[in-house]
């Protein structure tokens, strides 16, 4: 299955918020964390997330 760039948006800030909240992670481990999930599940990072990690500040 493919997913929208706006469905792996979602999931990882989603899951970013997550891993802050319940496991208090930094958000650095955070966005590790998620992406790696992310990849897991077949979601592609690079397509929904063009300039890279840096853009995921904007998703604190």
């Amino acid at each position: 299955m493919t997913y929208t760039n706006r469905q792996t948006r979602a999931f990882v800030s989603k899951h970013i918020r997550k891993h802050e909240d319940e496991l208090h992670m930094s958000h650095k481990q955070a966005v590790a964390v998620a992406l790696a999930e992310a990849r897991e599940k077949g979601y592609s990072i690079s397509r929904a997330f063009p300039r890279g990690t840096k853009s995921m500040e904007k998703l604190k």
